[in-house]
């Protein structure tokens, strides 16, 4: 049975007797081929054994002896021992050391993550880079949802509490209220996991509304993301600010659009308040208060919503989209905010009131005001 694990972990590694003592032959590590024996005194012990390697991986390996060492005679078995091995020489080939040679992070430090990682467990891994001192530990929500959380070691740690960051609607900042000694990671870990899960809900409501409304803003949501201006129509769109801690509750609402059109839904909102219900979905109660309903993913285009600019003739500028629109609905025309505001100011017929700019549409002439911010 060790046999068949050994030759799926490294097929050119061949045992050198009938007992299994002695192994010797080749490991291979992002296409390149290292040369290993490895020395067992006893029978189902690592406890003295020892490893030795081609002169090309000494080199990689020679400031991480004690580490190997230590974790060949604390590993169950040799198959477990040849996974970390891999994995650690993997790390190596790719690191790139400074001209003395030394580890950015001390070996005690280097030798206490490794532990902590086999205990955490390599499969909630995501990702660390050449140097160690930026590990990313992943899990998995009740829908399947990945999260990741990353961790940034200073040479200090476990001394000095690692800053880390996440992508959630709060900032993650780890409180180390309960920490065990040699597990500091899984304490993040876990103080992690417990964030996610409080949040569950409120990624389940943002979730409903990515899956059937058209998504002005952001352009690219992320998990830390509240806000989503939804397209309605007729050049029109809600911002919606989803409360983190009662996503069920009503969201803040900002209509943005001709105000034509936008009079007639905030006047809606406003007459029907009262009907909302947190134990029907967010969506369905947003169409109640606004007494319409959401253009359909399945019957329309994202393009259909997304209309250029009406004198710049592009449809984001420096990250803004058209928020300002005619207001004659025969014309509707959208702008930036800043295009319009630019377009009015160079005008001799424009006139300014406080911070309102007043003037004519650049397209049918009627009348169409701005907001100086």
């Amino acid at each position: 049975m060790q046999n068949e694990a050994l030759f799926s972990i490294c097929p050119l590694l061949l045992p050198q007797d009938k007992n299994g003592l002695t192994y010797d032959g080749f490991i291979e590590i992002n296409e390149q081929t290292f040369r290993v024996s490895i020395v067992q005194p006893n029978v189902g012990s690592l406890k003295d054994a020892s490893i030795s390697c081609s002169w090309r991986l000494w080199n990689i390996l020679h400031h991480y002896q004690d580490v190997i060492k230590q974790r060949l005679h604390q590993s169950e078995n040799l198959a477990s021992f040849l996974v970390e091995f891999k994995n650690l020489v993997e790390k190596l080939v790719k690191c790139k050391q400074d001209d003395t040679g030394q580890l950015s992070l001390p070996l005690d430090t280097y030798s206490l993550l490794i532990s902590e990682l086999e205990h955490i467990g390599w499969h909630k891994l995501a990702y660390t880079n050449e140097s160690f001192n930026i590990i990313k530990l992943k899990m998995r929500d009740a829908r399947d949802r990945e999260h990741i959380v990353t961790v940034h070691v200073s040479a200090e740690y476990p001394d000095i509490l690692p800053k880390c960051s996440a992508d959630v609607p709060e900032p993650f900042h780890f409180k180390g209220s309960k920490i065990t000694e040699g597990r500091l990671l899984e304490c993040i870990y876990n103080e992690f996991c417990e964030i996610i899960s409080s949040h569950e809900l409120f990624w389940n409501v943002m979730d409903e509304i990515d899956q059937n409304c058209w998504i002005l803003e952001p352009e690219h949501p992320t998990r830390a993301d509240a806000s989503r201006r939804v397209a309605l129509g007729n050049n029109t769109s809600l911002l919606v600010r989803i409360n983190v801690q009662h996503p069920k509750m009503m969201p803040e609402c900002h209509l943005m659009g001709a105000d034509s059109i936008v009079m007639k839904l905030r006047e809606n909102m406003n007459k029907n308040l009262h009907q909302w219900d947190p134990e029907i979905p967010v969506l369905e109660n947003l169409e109640k208060l606004l007494e319409t309903k959401f253009p359909s993913r399945q019957t329309t285009k994202k393009e259909d919503f997304s209309l250029e600019c009406g004198i710049c003739y592009a449809y984001r500028l420096d990250n803004a989209i058209p928020e300002s629109a005619c207001d004659d609905p025969r014309c509707g025309q959208p702008f930036h905010t800043s295009c319009l505001y630019e377009w009015l100011r160079a005008l001799p017929s424009s006139r300014q009131s406080f911070n309102i700019i007043f003037g004519e549409c650049p397209y049918c002439n009627k009348p169409i005001t701005v907001k100086v911010k």
